[in-house]
């Protein structure tokens, strides 16, 4: 590859790199604003749990008691809650990692050793998650029951699109760990530490 598209392409990579990583730090810091108040939502909670005869000892016990009691929808926006990360984040986030997918995919030839085998496994995370951005653009067409690539939907129960983590209360949360549309997860978690935290050292 000659230089100087080499060099552009990196360019690219990197404005979709600080893309990736500001929405990343976004979700981290209301991941973190999470943790503060959910235990206080969870408390004013904790006496229907406690009338219910089941006694709970910490803010886990508590959600994990309010399971049977709680509605499925809404045991799920609980779980999976972020303020303030909107539909727009999802959106550009999803983007953000198709453009450097597709960066990766044409300057992997041109590279050696590490930086090889990083762009190579950035390709294979993403292709794990490569049809959200689909999912995302075309939603309401498949909730429609229309579209070509219709995903499976393994959760009929609609909500909208929305960010989760595994762990919904904890302030050291790594940022968006996961992106869950038309009741799949795709667990982005992955190729965001990997663009952020590998593809990233080798080509800047």
């Amino acid at each position: 590859m000659e230089d100087d598209r080499k060099r552009r392409l990196i360019s690219a990579f990197d404005q979709w790199r600080h893309v990736i990583e500001l929405i990343n730090e976004k979700a981290k810091f209301e991941y973190a604003q999470s943790a503060k108040i959910m235990p206080l939502i969870l408390e004013d909670l904790e006496a229907a749990v406690k009338e219910s005869g089941r006694l709970v000892a910490s803010d886990y016990a508590v959600h994990q008691a309010l399971l049977p009691i709680l509605g499925p929808k809404l045991t799920t926006l609980l779980a999976w809650s972020v303020t303030h990360i909107t539909v727009v984040d999802l959106h550009m986030l999803a983007l953000a990692l198709e453009h450097v997918y597709i960066a990766a995919k044409h300057l992997r030839p041109g590279l050696t050793g590490d930086a090889a085998a990083v762009a190579k496994e950035y390709i294979r995370l993403w292709r794990q998650v490569g049809d959200l951005r689909n999912a995302l653009e075309h939603e309401e067409e498949y909730l429609a029951g229309g579209g070509k690539r219709r995903p499976k939907l393994v959760d009929h129960s609609w909500i909208p699109p929305h960010v989760g983590t595994s762990r919904p209360y904890d302030r050291s949360s790594r940022g968006v760990e996961a992106i869950k549309a038309l009741g799949k997860t795709y667990p982005v978690g992955a190729v965001i530490g990997c663009c952020l935290n590998r593809l990233a050292p080798q080509l800047t």
